[in-house]
């Protein structure tokens, strides 16, 4: 009866030696598990900073485009130097009162105020009634202050530059679109007092002065 018994306690002895082996195996496995989820959560995360990073650049780019565009006082663009000989009427303020003032404090729709808007808007000259520290004022004078202030001026047709005439009560500018052989072809505002847009080509030596500001 006792060897039984010994035999018995024997296989009771055997029996939790098998199961605890097999517990401790089964384990073993989720090392191996939770490492390759670890390595997938790794690869998961990098793909969406590298994602994220791509839209941000993208962003940047897109907005540095639309900051990029040409830019100014209200409607007054400025931009880099453009004597290219194109001719339009895009003064900002064609339909504007003449009795009010510009931001180049000259009198709108006036030959000063077009011709203080080319060369901000083709030449990114900061012109104004003020250039310089000195007094432009009507068309008349334009010569005295340019050369009060340095700026040339003699009888040499250039794109780009002022026309001027000192005739009449307040005289006149234009500006240089092109100069083609012995012509100029010249824009204008209020030649003939009507306070409108006006574009003629002429010989260069019937102009009176050329004032280069923006040359």
């Amino acid at each position: 009866m006792k060897h039984l018994l010994v035999v018995a306690a024997a296989t009771v002895t055997l029996v939790p030696t098998s199961v605890s082996s097999a517990r401790a195996s089964a384990p073993s496995a989720a090392p191996a598990h939770a490492s390759a989820a670890s390595a997938q959560t790794a690869r998961t995360a990098q793909t969406a900073r590298t994602a994220q990073t791509a839209r941000t650049a993208r962003t940047a780019r897109t907005g540095q485009t639309a900051s990029s565009g040409v830019g100014g006082r209200g409607v007054v663009a400025s931009g880099p130097a453009r004597a290219d000989g194109a001719v339009a009427d895009d003064y900002p303020y064609r339909d504007g009162s003449w009795h009010e003032s510009d931001p180049w404090s000259f009198y709108k729709r006036e030959c000063v105020s077009f011709v203080a808007w080319r060369l901000n808007q083709r030449h990114g000259v900061p012109f104004t009634n003020h250039y310089k520290g000195a007094h432009w004022g009507n068309a008349a004078t334009w010569p005295a202050a340019a050369r009060a202030t340095g700026v040339p001026v003699d009888h040499a047709a250039k794109a780009g530059a002022v026309a001027q005439w000192t005739t009449g009560r307040f005289g006149h500018v234009a500006y240089v679109a092109r100069v083609d052989g012995g012509n100029v072809t010249l824009e204008e505002y209020n030649h003939t007092g009507t306070h409108r847009y006006d574009t003629r080509t002429i010989p260069s030596g019937q102009v009176e002065n050329y004032i280069h500001i923006a040359n």
